[in-house]
């Protein structure tokens, strides 16, 4: 990894069940986990997902998750790995924030 190690946290199976992504439910918890690791010093968030996994990596793409050379040996089959900059995902959501006032 680089230079901003200490800075770098990751998310661990976050799941919404299917019908409860249809009522944002991936989204809210996506949202509350962002939001809880920009309290800390973290910058950036690491995650993993499935290629299979559509509807996820769509999700995490749209906060701002862009994909991420392997930093770790898998074991898994069609992982994907994903980073985000947390401070960019805040500035964005004080502008949604603004844009709904």
């Amino acid at each position: 990894m680089g230079g901003n190690d200490g800075q770098v946290c990751e998310t661990k199976r976050l799941y919404a069940s299917e019908p409860k992504r249809t009522l944002g439910l991936g989204r809210q918890l996506v949202d509350i986990v962002m939001r809880s690791a920009l309290h800390p010093v973290y910058i950036t968030m690491r995650l993993d997902t499935l290629l299979a996994m559509f509807s996820a990596k769509a999700l995490y793409a749209s906060e701002g998750f862009e994909e991420l050379s392997a930093y770790y040996q898998s074991p898994i089959a069609g992982m994907v790995l994903m980073q985000g900059d947390l401070r960019a995902w805040e500035r964005r959501q004080h502008g949604r924030q603004s844009n709904e006032d």
